[in-house]
């Protein structure tokens, strides 16, 4: 018996060593929507506020204000052919679907950077739009998660063409009419929550 079971050990043990590596397909689940544009060399989203992967300080979340105040945000030279940019931030621990704090388009492409506190509303200063977030609010919406520490997606997307603002109302039809478009993105991380 003894040798029986030795034997079969050493033909499935030949069986598995001759045979090459699989070819299973294998499913990944990212952890947010990305979409599948290269990042340009160079290409960088930063902010004087906090770290990449740092905490967000208390002053551009809800605890500070009802919504929070946005944080200054700068970035580099995007690439050649860029006409605009467009900025999305999401929590994507919010739940199911992410939560959309904040969506920017049109943002001229001398732009390198934003200011804190960024104000509310659709039309802001040289043709500069704001979309709605997931309160259906033209602003920003601060970090306010229920509970734990969530993490706050800052995404810039440069873009080789001005977006229609009557095609852009919220984070959905901004991807859709940026789609084919997008020439490179840049992401910052924030963490925020307890």
């Amino acid at each position: 018996m003894h040798r029986r079971l030795l034997l079969i050990a050493g033909i499935l043990w030949t069986l598995v060593a001759c045979t090459g590596p699989m070819d299973a397909p294998v499913m990944t689940v990212p952890a947010h929507e990305t979409t599948s544009v290269p990042v340009a060399a160079g290409f960088s989203l930063t902010s004087t506020a906090f770290a990449p992967d740092g905490m967000i300080p208390e002053v551009y979340t809800c605890r500070a204000e009802a919504t929070g105040i946005s944080p200054p945000l700068a970035w580099t030279e995007p690439p050649p052919g860029t006409q605009s940019f467009a900025l999305l931030v999401e929590d994507p621990d919010a739940g199911s679907t992410p939560f959309v704090h904040w969506v920017l388009f049109n943002l001229s492409p001398d732009l390198r950077a934003l200011p804190e506190n960024v104000p509310a509303g659709e039309s802001l200063a040289d043709g500069n739009r704001q979309g709605q977030n997931s309160r259906r609010a033209a602003r920003y919406d601060g970090p306010c998660p229920p509970r734990g520490i969530h993490r706050y997606i800052f995404t810039l997307y440069a873009l080789d063409i001005r977006l229609d603002p009557s095609q852009v109302q919220d984070k959905s039809t901004l991807l859709s009419a940026s789609k084919g478009h997008i020439l490179a993105q840049a992401t910052l991380i924030g963490r925020f929550g307890e």
